[in-house]
């Protein structure tokens, strides 16, 4: 192919193909200049180390898999993905991590730090005479889910009073609450803007038509989920995968068909007018829309695929009956040609085959009336007979034989 060649063309003159000399040859060394005087004079791609490693790792990854998609997408991802992630914490405490190593909020396309000014607080609070620098933002907890906004507040109410004045040394309650609200509200918008600023520096390179960045000013659509009672969704035909049960009695081990259930809750499918942040209304995937039964199978855990609020009892096609442990009178017994003891999970069973093959028979369930077992009174119908003896599992809790008609009825299901 000549000048041609694939190679060439790809490329356009920007590959430098070098034979590389054995590592134990003084010459690898030599090379190893060579190639730093040519890099030395080609133009910089990357503003940073930190960008030319992922695109990198990303490029190496996508070759292994032979994935010819794009890479600018896939970068996209993956910093939407980060940014997801670091979020709570950057709201929280203005860093992008705060645990045992510290981060600051970083553009994570050149490696600049985000700017965290230093404030007087006489630039808040104009009569205030004294020259006190305010902590920095990253110095300063605004939210945690494990603690209510009074006491994080009042972290806030004491810094105040340590440096502006106590309340109880004001002669003017009014004038040091004005003081408290002015310092309280710049506090909280000094970290929003920086939330922002952080938000827009590492989305900037986003392209405007990616769904992962939203135009405010232009009517967008609302990316909540559906708060709707019930379930949007669920997947009728259950799909199916093959596991292996490794029992509790030794040699015990066989394959069996897990049927999993799928369900979700769908998107809101309401517009944000434009300049707004949310819609009037709550969030719906489709006004009046049909919705599941929200009811589970404390078996299989199946919903109930019955319309939301029906009257009639819960039904649905039933799956193993992951949420179950076989017990019985003895410690170890055969059920469906398999050796099993007390303690083996019932996942391998459907929930509405399990009584199948077994003829007349009966329950083990947890007591319903302990009080009423434990004077000796008996008189719980014939549906119902306390067992004397402790019975695993949980053997410390009190147990009854239940007819299967009981067992059921006592689901809330077919």
């Amino acid at each position: 192919e000549g000048e041609d060649n694939f190679i060439s063309r790809m490329y356009k003159g920007g590959l430098d193909i070098i034979p590389w000399p054995m590592f134990n040859d003084a010459s690898w060394f030599k090379t190893l200049s060579k190639v730093n005087k040519k890099l030395d004079k080609q133009e910089a791609k990357y503003d940073n180390a930190r960008a030319f490693l992922q695109n990198t790792k990303v490029i190496m990854a996508k070759l292994k898999i032979c994935d010819w998609g794009s890479l600018d997408e896939n970068l996209i991802q993956i910093r939407v993905a980060t940014l997801k992630r670091l979020l709570p914490t950057v709201v929280a405490y203005g860093l992008e991590q705060k645990d045992s190593v510290i981060e600051q909020l970083t553009n994570h396309d050149t490696g600049e730090l985000i700017d965290d000014p230093k404030v007087s607080l006489s630039d808040i609070l104009h009569d205030f005479e004294k020259s006190i620098e305010l902590l920095p933002d990253s110095d300063i907890k605004l939210y945690d889910e494990h603690e209510s906004f009074e006491r994080l507040s009042e972290d806030l109410r004491i810094y105040f009073e340590d440096i502006v004045q106590l309340r109880k040394e004001s002669s003017n309650d009014r004038e040091w609450f004005a003081n408290f609200d002015k310092f309280f509200k710049y506090i909280i918008e000094r970290r929003v803007i920086r939330v922002q600023n952080w938000y827009m520096q590492n989305t900037v390179k986003f392209p405007l038509d990616n769904s992962d960045v939203v135009n405010g000013k232009n009517e967008h659509q609302c990316r909540e989920l559906c708060e709707d009672k019930g379930k949007c969704e669920v997947e009728l035909k259950p799909k199916e995968q093959k596991e292996t049960y490794e029992g509790l009695v030794n040699d015990t081990s066989f394959t069996f068909t897990k049927y999993i259930q799928l369900s979700k809750r769908l998107n809101c499918s309401k517009k944000i007018p434009p300049n707004e942040f949310k819609h009037t209304g709550k969030h719906t995937h489709n006004d009046n829309g049909f919705h599941y039964c929200n009811a589970k199978c404390p078996f299989c855990e199946y919903y109930c695929t019955l319309p939301y609020g029906h009257p009639q009892i819960h039904d649905t096609k039933h799956g193993n009956m992951a949420q179950t442990e076989f017990t019985g009178e003895d410690s170890e017994f055969e059920y469906a040609g398999h050796k099993l003891k007390v303690g083996d999970r019932g996942i391998f069973v459907l929930c509405n085959l399990f009584c199948k093959d077994l003829g007349r028979h009966r329950h083990i369930d947890y007591c319903k009336n302990e009080e009423n077992c434990q004077s000796g009174n008996q008189g719980q119908g014939q549906d119902t007979q306390h067992i004397n003896v402790k019975v695993q599992p949980n053997p410390e809790k009190p147990k009854d034989f239940i007819s299967h008609k009981l067992f059921w009825e006592r689901t809330g299901f077919k």
